[in-house]
């Protein structure tokens, strides 16, 4: 087990992929409107909260990176970019082709709109089709990796920023930009909740920056990070389930898929703020007693990667041929099938992918990237 592991993060991560995977699963058991309530309350949660850790361990990363005295920094952002990448891109090209070959296999139609999933912006300026349905998060994650560190470098060259007021403002950047954005969407075009605004890469930025920003407080104030890491985690408690209420009264009751308009705008900010002042505490728990269940809850953090790309594909299938099955086989076929894969390919090909990035990184600091 890696000793610099942090189990209340792998905690946080696995209760992320867990929630995606109840979405995906209950309709197999539930009536239909109940299980159109459950889908999206826990679809939303789980993608929330690997937006908010994400944020938080990559921008750990990079203010280890940018907040000294940073001599070249193309090859510190080139760095940063070639160890990430080597992260997250070759387990998502490999799942976007065994996509396209279930998607031929089961009579779908292959689109020239497909080819943008090779550059991250087929969720920009339309909605996400629904050929490889998980990747709209990753487009909004692979392009704040992209564009958060840029704008570090672009602040420190033109600004002269440095140090936390450096991060601050890009954070500040990247929370009050998607904010407006949103407001402005709302008033103008007023699209769905659902396909117009939760998952629209260029909206939807800033849950990752917000991250982001319990990273800077933990790097800078330490102290008080640590101090008051039960008042964050009551607060965030609490924050969270008045949001999931009003998500449940305004959006699923009242409005459907179109939504109201704090739903499209400040709900997004509000909720990523309190799921990120979960953060904290769980950083806090390093270890635990029961060892049986650390086991078992790192297993399915360092899967949840491969978990989430491979689930949807036995989904597609229990949903097209298992029709004869009952509810609970379904999801019993879903989940083996899915966690038995997801093991496999995280131990024969994302691992090693990931180790590859030794070799190809620039310069000799060797930097962790989560």
């Amino acid at each position: 087990m890696d000793r610099e592991r942090v189990f209340g993060l792998d905690i946080f991560r696995a209760f992320a992929i867990l929630c995606v995977m109840v979405a995906h699963t209950n309709s197999y058991y539930l009536l239909r409107n109940t299980a159109r309530v459950t889908t999206q309350l826990f679809a939303f949660i789980g993608v929330e909260t690997f937006f908010v850790l994400s944020g938080f361990l990559i921008g750990g990363i990079l203010l280890k990176l940018f907040s000294g005295d940073v001599k070249n920094l193309s090859l510190a952002v080139k760095n940063f970019w070639v160890r990430r990448w080597f992260r997250t891109l070759p387990n998502y090209f490999l799942m976007l082709l065994v996509y396209i070959i279930l998607e031929a296999i089961m009579g779908g139609v292959l689109k020239p709109y497909y080819l943008l999933f090779t550059v991250f912006l087929q969720n920009t300026f339309r909605p996400h089709p629904t050929f490889f349905g998980p990747a709209w998060s990753l487009s909004i994650e692979e392009w704040f990796y992209l564009l958060f560190p840029l704008g570090l470098a672009l602040a420190i060259r033109w600004l002269k920023l440095r140090g936390e007021k450096l991060f601050a403002f890009v954070v500040l950047l990247f929370i009050g930009s998607c904010l407006l954005l949103r407001i402005v969407v709302a008033f103008t075009a007023n699209p769905e909740w659902l396909i117009g605004f939760r998952t629209i890469m260029p909206l939807r930025l800033d849950s990752i920056a917000f991250g982001v920003g319990f990273a800077l407080l933990k790097y800078y104030h330490p102290g008080f990070f640590k101090k008051y890491r039960f008042l964050f985690f009551a607060s965030g408690v609490a924050g969270t389930l008045i949001m999931l209420f009003v998500f449940y009264f305004g959006y699923l009751q009242q409005y459907g898929l179109k939504g109201g308009f704090f739903l499209k705008t400040f709900f997004f900010s509000f909720y990523s703020l309190f799921a990120a002042m979960l953060l904290p505490l769980c950083d806090a728990i390093t270890t635990t007693t029961n060892r049986i269940w650390q086991k078992i809850i790192t297993h399915i953090s360092l899967i949840s990667y491969s978990l989430y790309l491979v689930h949807w594909v036995f989904v597609l299938l229990v949903n097209k041929y298992g029709a004869s099955f009952s509810g609970w086989e379904r999801i019993l076929m879903v989940w083996v099938a899915s966690l038995v894969t997801a093991t496999l390919q995280y131990k024969y090909f994302e691992k090693p992918m990931t180790d590859m990035r030794e070799k190809f990184s620039f310069g000799k600091k060797k930097i962790q990237i989560a």
